[in-house]
């Protein structure tokens, strides 16, 4: 996690190998808002998630993930479904 406080260099905090976590769908899903997903830096998460999460790869993962349920929706198909699709062709 790379933390920014008000000091000139930010606080890195590594996890383990082979560590990981994961992001909800719940949080590209703007309060409020139907038909919209966010994803990268703009998802909905605590600082400490999201300093870990709006590095550049999440967020191309999280902008896949989110076209992936965007076209799932538009199918109207279950967003669970879309979850294990998700899931699925990332461990491909």
């Amino acid at each position: 996690m790379e933390r920014w406080g008000a000091g000139p260099q930010p606080v890195m905090t590594f996890f383990a190998e082979r560590d990981y976590f994961e992001i909800p769908l719940g949080c590209l899903c703007p309060m409020g808002l139907n038909n919209v997903l966010a994803a990268g830096r703009c998802l909905s998460a605590t600082p400490g998630a999201l300093a870990s999460a709006r590095v550049i790869g999440t967020c191309l993962a999280t902008g896949w993930a989110a076209g992936v349920a965007a076209a799932w929706q538009a199918d109207g198909k279950p967003s669970a479904d879309a979850v294990e699709a998700i899931r699925s062709q990332m461990t491909d």
